[in-house]
């Protein structure tokens, strides 16, 4: 046993009591001492960006938007494209691209801000998208016009100069007239359903031609003759009620134009004559070899009115 000379006291193995309480209490005095200073330090740190937070002004609705005034000439170019009640005609589109790259380079040449950032963050794409998307068949103007009333609220401070949707606006944008689908399209059925029965006719009479026209007699002759002038007749009255193309007419429709009048055409020409001898006369077996072709016109033409949209 050893004896601590310090308190005058027998220690034991791990030492004197008193020498070992009061190291102990001195590491605790330390710790506390280094925690108070902790605590200090980081709480005057928290309280000092708390205070520089509540000190910093938030930023306005003011200045998150942007004045129209100085992009007015490019708004309301859009806006004469994006509003038109009838078609989106070439003019339309070029007004649109038009007024969407000034908006653009515009909002590029404003000092920097929030209100600048913001606005360029998302006018970028549409000014970039929008044109392209215009020069295809299905463009959804009124779509990208609520697209575009939804940007203008959100980056510029409403104006009294602004175009405003409207229901009647809307169901204009979306008409059948609008969308290039003709007022006349019942015709393109009943001009179909004629043409097939003139091509069963023809075909009849081609029928009846001999594959040598010099077997051909006189009233044979006077036969095709009277049936080649009943269907030119026939195709002119056709071409009475016929149904016009015009300038932005829907591509599918356009096609379907197109088609019938390959098919009117093709079956037109079903009984001309194609040997010249001293007179015109027929040939039968040629003549008989335009009847598929005529037909695949004619179904050409059903197909691609059935694509057609209403």
């Amino acid at each position: 046993m050893t004896y601590c000379t310090a308190h005058q006291m027998p220690a034991g193995p791990r030492g004197c009591p008193q020498c070992l309480r009061e190291e102990a209490v001195s590491r605790s005095l330390e710790s506390g001492r280094f925690w108070r200073w902790a605590a200090l330090v980081f709480g005057s740190i928290v309280g000092l960006a708390a205070l520089t937070v509540a000190l910093t002004p938030s930023p306005n609705r003011a200045e998150m938007v942007l004045d129209p005034t100085p992009f007015r000439s490019s708004i309301e170019t859009v806006e004469s494209a994006l509003y038109a009640t009838g078609r989106m005609t070439a003019d339309d589109r070029i007004l649109l691209r038009q007024g969407l790259g000034e908006l653009q380079v515009g909002l590029r040449k404003l000092p920097p801000s929030v209100a600048q950032r913001r606005a360029l963050e998302r006018y970028d794409r549409f000014c970039t998208i929008t044109p392209v998307e215009a020069d295809q068949p299905g463009f959804d103007v009124v779509a990208a016009r609520k697209e575009w009333e939804e940007l203008r609220g959100s980056h510029f401070r409403a104006a009294p100069w602004f175009r405003l949707s409207s229901v009647a606006l809307e169901q204009a944008q979306t008409s059948a007239g609008a969308r290039g689908i003709p007022a006349d399209a019942h015709l393109y059925p009943v001009v179909i359903e004629r043409l097939q029965l003139l091509a069963s006719r023809a075909e009849a009479e081609l029928a009846a031609l001999p594959d040598d026209p010099d077997d051909l007699d006189s009233d044979a002759h006077d036969r095709w003759r009277s049936a080649r002038s009943d269907v030119q007749a026939d195709i002119a009255r056709i071409r009475q009620q016929y149904p016009a193309p015009f300038t932005g007419m829907e591509p599918h429709w356009r096609r379907a134009y197109d088609d019938l009048e390959g098919a009117t055409r093709g079956v037109a020409g079903l009984l001309r004559a194609t040997t010249y001898t001293a007179t015109l006369v027929p040939t039968g077996s040629e003549g008989r070899t335009r009847v598929p072709h005529a037909r695949s016109l004619i179904a050409q033409a059903q197909s691609s009115l059935a694509a057609a949209p209403r």
